[in-house]
């Protein structure tokens, strides 16, 4: 995987995770592809990327109702 790639994944996390972004395009596979790209250490890794995929902005967009108890 290019650093570039690697990058533009970890930013997307960042941003879905921080709720400035509603979709999460990538699955947790390339997601720990590219945490292993950019050298986080294994032990953070696996925090890291376990239980994540692919998420559709709906769902996103559900999923910050739930959390934030919107209706």
């Amino acid at each position: 995987m290019k650093a570039r790639l690697a990058q533009k994944i970890l930013k997307a996390k960042l941003d879905y995770s921080e709720f400035r972004r509603y979709d999460f395009p990538y699955s947790g596979t390339q997601l720990y592809t590219a945490s292993k790209r950019a050298g986080i250490p294994i032990r953070y890794r696996d925090k890291f990327c376990r239980n994540w995929r692919k998420v559709s902005k709906a769902e996103g967009k559900m999923q910050c109702k739930e959390i934030f108890k919107l209706k």
